[in-house]
Order: C-alpha cells, then structure tokens, then sequence
C-alpha cells in the first residue's frame, strides 16, 4: 500500500544531472549534504498549483514524483519534493528517514502538515527541507542547537 511512498530512485544519474551535478563518488558528510541540498534549491522550483489551482491529488509515489521533478522539470510542494529528494539520498547511500512539521505563524497554531526530512550522519542528525515555500536554510540544520551558516536553527 506504501511502497510506491518509498520505492527505490529510477534514475540517480539523471535526478543529478536535473539539479546540475555529476554521478560521481560523494563522501557522505554534511558537507556533501549541503552541496546537494544547494543545487536542489537552485534547481527545482516550489510550486503548489496542482494542489492549490487545479485541486488535483498528487501521486506521491517515487514513479510519479521522478517523472514530474526530473523528465517534466516540473516543481513540488513539500511531500513531493522532499519525498524525492529522501529518494536521492537514500540512492546515494544517506540514511534517511521522513518526519512531518507544524508551520508556526504568530498566533496561529496549525496542524503538523509539512513534510522535512531527518539525515543521519556520524556527526549527528540533520534536518534537511527543499521543498519549503518560504524563508528556510539552505543548509542541514544540526538537530542538537547548532546555528546553520545561514543563522537558522
């Protein structure tokens, strides 16, 4: 019932080449983390419109999120992209492991409704999110406290 949600990556290659990096041996590190994280961003663009626009459901499966993001070069929403991006991870040897968020807003206390993505390093857990549509790092937060470059926590 779940697996298409967690199915394997069907192109590792051509998801790198769509956010403009080489298949090449990476070691996995934060570092590395980052430099993937960057060029998703940069790449793939938040778009909400299928859902918002349109009132369509989207097919959340590794199959169809591939075929959206990387063969239509299309953009997502969080579950898509960050659904796709644990893909990759988890392709290039991560250990990933997918968690959902609550947006706060001044005064507003919203359901948990975000999809984010936790990575496990030898150096500790990240948080790790390219499909925010707003103000996020652009770097793996350290889940122990530790300030991004970006001054998120």
């Amino acid at each position: 019932m779940y697996e298409e949600l967690y199915a394997p990556l069907p192109d590792r290659a051509a998801y790198l080449e769509r956010i403009g990096l080489r298949d090449e041996p990476m070691p996995l590190n934060a570092e590395t983390l980052h430099k993937l994280m960057y060029a998703h961003l940069t790449h793939v663009p938040f778009e909400n419109l299928d859902v918002l626009e349109k009132h369509m459901t989207p097919d959340l499966g590794i199959e169809a999120l591939f075929d959206k993001i990387v063969v239509r070069r299309r953009g997502g929403y969080c579950f898509e992209q960050n659904g796709l991006f644990a893909a990759l991870m988890t392709a290039l040897g991560y250990t990933v492991y997918p968690v959902v968020a609550r947006i706060l807003r001044p005064g507003m206390i919203t359901a948990p409704a975000h999809r984010g993505t936790v990575v496990v390093l030898p150096e500790g857990e990240y948080y790790v999110d390219v499909g925010f549509g707003g103000p996020a790092s652009a770097y793996p937060v350290p889940l122990n406290g530790e300030k991004t470059p970006d001054g998120f926590y």
